[in-house]
């Protein structure tokens, strides 16, 4: 019996994507993982977090039903009822996971793997590609973004230390939950277009999140480093292709460090099993949306104004607000605006920056646009549903 043409290490959304391209290239594929397949997406990370977030948008949704006429009493978390259910999403979407897996015929091994110069032990010599994700890196005594859905109740008191996109996510959750929140760090969401990120804070502060430069004397329940992470292994950096320093080893999604995005992660491990298996595919991250899941959300794709500029690129810039669109008014949701960064030379969509309702949906709208590569005025042909959120693309490029 011949041995398998590829090996995948790793069962997070990197490494299963991987497997499942080996497949539909018909390849005989591998897959090794020590522990539950879905990875820390589906178990500690993107799913059950989706799912504390949905609570707290519930929350939020009838605490303001009255406005529109609605009377929802006095809604309040309860706080076992929102593991429970978070523990029901992983556990579906894992269930999902692994029939995929099955039904596509991919060969799933629990055990440990070593990887090294001539492959997994085991199978020396068959083309690798390692997805075995990051772990994060805290304090002792502290608590990390996964650590934290484990608490047995909401503290009292929480300091979150840092203000990137997983602290903003769960400062602005456990405020939602009642938690007296300090965010120390007043750089919000590095790298992300600054005058949406200030405006997210403010929102944030006006629900009563605190930012500050030092950490505060007073004493927490809880302290949160959830944006503190490293890769599971060394030396797994790769080219855009996926490939590592390693003859007949890729690598995907976490392991290859930030950012650390499970979309990322996905598209890595469908390029890094063509290219094992003899293609030449070209991983393009500036088109990878990504998302910071307050309420209201951040969603980026591309550059910014402010990198356009940095790489000599005269950018033209378009804003739609979003207390202009007519669903956002009608939901009481008008808080936000859409910005779409072009090449007005050569008509290329460099990025596109949303915080508002709606924010991850129309952000995907704008990277399909990017993907396939369409000039910004095209955009302005795509007769949208009435009333949507969608609308705000038109009306920002007729912004420009």
């Amino acid at each position: 019996m011949s041995g398998p043409d590829l090996v995948v290490v790793g069962g997070g959304p990197g490494g299963v994507a991987a497997a499942l391209r080996g497949r539909r290239m018909g390849a005989d594929v591998v897959l090794v993982e020590r522990g539950l397949l879905g990875g820390t997406c589906v178990h500690s990370g993107c799913v059950p977090s989706a799912a504390y977030h949905a609570s707290a948008g519930f929350l939020r949704d009838l605490r303001a039903a009255a406005a529109a006429g609605v009377d929802a009493g006095a809604p309040a978390l309860d706080w076992p009822r929102a593991q429970a259910w978070a523990s029901r999403a992983s556990e579906t979407v894992a269930a999902a996971v692994r029939t995929q897996l099955h039904h596509a015929g991919v060969t799933v091994e629990e055990r440990e793997a070593a990887v090294g110069s001539s492959g997994v032990d085991g199978y020396g010599g068959v083309p690798v590609v390692v997805a075995t994700g990051a772990r994060p890196t805290v304090p002792e005594g502290s608590l990390s973004a996964e650590s934290i859905m484990g608490l047995t109740q909401v503290p009292g008191v929480l300091h979150v230390l840092g203000a990137g996109r997983f602290s903003l996510e769960w400062a602005d959750f456990f405020a939602a939950a009642g938690s007296k929140v300090t965010v120390v760090g007043t750089q919000v969401l590095p790298g992300e277009d600054s005058e949406l990120a200030e405006f997210l804070r403010g929102v944030l502060e006006d629900r009563g999140v605190r930012f500050v430069e030092d950490r505060p004397e007073e004493p927490a329940e809880a302290v949160l480093w959830a944006d503190t992470r490293e890769p599971s292994l060394p030396g797994m950096s790769v080219d855009e292709g996926c490939r590592t320093s390693l003859s007949g080893v890729w690598a995907a999604g976490d392991v290859t460090g930030p950012r650390w995005l499970s979309n990322r992660a996905r598209l890595q491990g469908e390029a890094a099993a063509a290219n094992a298996l003899g293609e030449s595919v070209r991983v393009r991250e500036e088109r990878l949306p990504r998302c910071v899941n307050t309420e209201p959300a951040l969603a980026a794709v591309g550059m910014t104004e402010e990198e356009a500029a940095a790489r000599g690129i005269e950018a033209a810039v378009g804003v739609a607000d979003c207390a202009g669109n007519a669903h956002a008014v009608a939901l009481a949701c008008a808080a936000g605006a859409l910005k779409v960064v072009v090449d007005p030379e050569f008509g290329e969509i460099l990025g596109g920056h949303m915080v508002g309702p709606g924010a991850r949906e129309v952000i995907g709208q704008v990277a399909l646009a990017m993907t396939l590569e369409a000039d910004y005025r095209d955009l302005l042909r795509v007769a949208h549903v009435h009333p949507s959120f969608a609308e705000l693309v038109t009306d920002a490029v007729a912004a420009i």
